[in-house]
């Protein structure tokens, strides 16, 4: 970003230019995880599974929640207990039998939603039950998620 500032001088005197240079710093944390949601063919509507990611240091984590709505849509909803995160981008994968990655949206948070914020995956349960040789493999859900952080 370059900002440019003309100062007059009240004398009329001439003022000699300068020049400031500063620069932001975001802080970026990106995490890759896997997660395997056993037994999901049983998952009854409004039940549902969480996923608690901790950091290093334990003081700040995220929670996963994924949840079959009464229209069988999936979603999944995220709570992060850190104050000073402002902006957030989840991205799932599903991975199938064969072990590829089908992309499952995008979920970008905006600090005003960060407390609790929900994404909805594309397909519905039933829709992976009567395809279940193609993405549930002895019953489990596999999705692999992308998890950004930035602060400042």
């Amino acid at each position: 970003m370059r900002i440019r500032c003309r100062l007059c001088r009240t004398d009329r005197n001439s003022v000699t230019p300068v020049k400031f240079f500063t620069r932001t710093e975001l802080s970026v944390k990106k995490v890759n995880f896997l997660w395997d949601i056993e037994r999901f063919s049983f998952l009854k509507s409004g039940e549902k599974v969480d996923f608690v990611l901790r950091s290093e240091s334990e003081d700040d984590e995220v929670t996963f929640s994924l949840r079959v709505n009464e229209a069988d849509r999936i979603s999944i909803s995220i709570v992060s207990v850190k104050k000073d995160v402002k902006f957030l981008i989840f991205q799932p994968f599903m991975t199938d039998t064969n072990g590829c990655k089908i992309d499952c949206g995008r979920c970008e948070i905006s600090p005003n939603e960060i407390q609790n914020a929900t994404c909805m995956l594309p397909l519905t349960k039933k829709y992976l039950k009567d395809n279940k040789n193609l993405y549930l493999q002895n019953d489990v859900l596999s999705l692999h998620r992308i998890f950004l952080e930035r602060w400042i």
